[in-house]
């Protein structure tokens, strides 16, 4: 499965990446703004 291992690859870091973003997003969103 190529295709798999290249989304995973590209996937994980992307994940890592976004996280703090969402993060920081969704409590925008919710009016709860740590800092």
């Amino acid at each position: 499965m190529k295709a798999f291992g290249v989304a995973y690859v590209v996937g994980v870091p992307v994940i890592f990446f976004l996280a703090p973003v969402a993060r920081k997003l969704t409590g925008r969103i919710l009016g709860v703004n740590p800092g």
